[in-house]
């Protein structure tokens, strides 16, 4: 009696998202290995998904925007893996997308050298690759102690020696915060 080989199903390897964080501004790759246990040549077609079940994408890299996703969102790659014959399976890998603390994109003080009775001006610029609007809240230190808050600061008596700085942090709506300080 001849012996009918049948057609088996490709096993899969691994599968996995790249970079790790995936962040709103990278490029998410989804990798996926396997074998045909017959021997044969396979192919390999990707689906990114989010988490509404949205179609995000249908290649191995997903290039991400803040107008495609945001922090805390789900990305799901899933790999279809076909043997010669047709016969296929599919494997999924989820990552979430983190969020990236805002940065500062300058802090100045005006004056550069405040005497005292001067209104000291701090201005400091914010940014956030996830697309928010961080919120930027400002101290005053005094010789290393708290002397106020707020954009500007009307400044005592000084003495020879006296230090004064402004920190600010620029914080966004995910909780990422990022602190800079001039003086």
């Amino acid at each position: 009696a001849d012996a009918v080989l049948e057609n088996r199903d490709p096993v899969t390897v691994d599968i996995s998202i790249s970079p790790a964080p995936v962040t709103t501004s990278a490029e998410a790759l989804c990798s996926a290995s396997a074998e045909d246990p017959d021997g044969g040549s396979i192919s390999t077609s990707y689906a990114w998904m989010s988490a509404t079940g949205s179609s995000l994408g249908s290649q191995a890299g997903l290039a991400l925007s803040p107008s495609l996703v945001q922090p805390g969102d789900t990305l799901t790659c899933t790999a279809t893996i076909t043997d010669e014959q047709g016969a296929s399976i599919t494997a999924s890998a989820s990552a979430v997308v983190e969020n990236t603390a805002p940065v500062f994109a300058s802090i100045s003080l005006s004056p550069e050298s405040p005497l005292s009775g001067d209104t000291a001006e701090c201005t400091a610029v914010a940014e956030d690759a996830d697309g928010e609007i961080p919120t930027v809240s400002y101290a005053w230190n005094l010789n290393g102690a708290l002397a106020g808050t707020g954009t500007s600061l009307s400044l005592p008596t000084l003495v020879t020696g006296d230090t004064i700085e402004c920190v600010a942090t620029a914080t966004d709506a995910y909780g990422g915060a990022a602190t800079a300080t001039a003086g």
